[in-house]
């Protein structure tokens, strides 16, 4: 029986890419996948050395959480600090189940967990992220509110 992916499961998705490429476990990207002038080497030159473009600094950081993946991996190092065992376990589910390939038979295994309980841990970390992001956007909006009152 397949499971369904909600939309918690697309985010720590796309946290668990990023993070495979900050871990090195991601093929390294091809110049022609970048954006921006890296197709000719003037062009890469005029952007990254000092004194060689037009008086602007562009700075670069593609090694870092954006967007979603930024408020799930805050999410994910709340429960991997926590000092409950439970949450550290489920932040440790939730990094091998979306960070690591194999099967989840396999995952389980190396955390010496059985399969059911590898998942219900994943489920119950799911939930913890769920409510951290709907949390984030609940201060969002208040903050959006304020602006608007503010202004």
């Amino acid at each position: 029986m397949t499971r369904q992916r909600d939309a918690i499961d697309l985010l720590c998705e796309r946290w668990g890419a990023t993070r495979r490429q900050l871990l090195g476990l991601a093929p390294c990207r091809e110049a022609r996948e970048y954006l921006g002038p890296t197709g000719s080497t003037l062009g890469a030159i005029r952007e990254d050395r000092e004194g060689a473009g037009q008086g602007t600094v562009t700075q670069r950081f593609p090694e870092v959480y954006v967007g979603d993946a930024f408020h799930v991996n805050r999410a994910w190092r709340y429960l991997l600090v926590s000092h409950n065992a439970g949450r550290h376990l489920q932040a440790l589910v939730i990094d091998a189940y979306y960070t690591f390939g194999g099967t989840a038979k396999w995952k389980a295994a190396r955390l010496g967990l059985a399969r059911q309980e590898f998942y219900d841990l994943r489920d119950a970390g799911k939930l913890f992220i769920d409510g951290w992001l709907a949390n984030v956007a609940e201060d969002e909006a208040e903050k959006v509110s304020r602006q608007k009152i503010s202004a």
